[in-house]
């Protein structure tokens, strides 16, 4: 629920890329279901081109896991 709460902020303040990488974050779990479905219909309301967008860019960008090392 946080993070659905973060994304509404954010998309309230037009910052659809983060509010998309936000929404893509919420994991299907056993216990979620509801959140994860909240956060597919979030996701409908933004539009198409934008998320799209945003989903390449989190595929193109690399990850940072050396914190993952230590």
């Amino acid at each position: 629920d946080i993070l659905l709460k973060k994304a509404e902020s954010l998309i309230a303040r037009k910052m659809y890329y983060e509010a998309v990488v936000e929404l893509e974050s919420v994991p299907l779990l056993n216990n979620n279901v509801s959140c994860f479905e909240k956060s597919l219909k979030m996701l409908e309301e933004i539009d198409q081109s934008i998320r799209l967008e945003a989903k390449t860019k989190m595929e193109q960008s690399e990850h940072n896991l050396e914190w993952l090392a230590d």
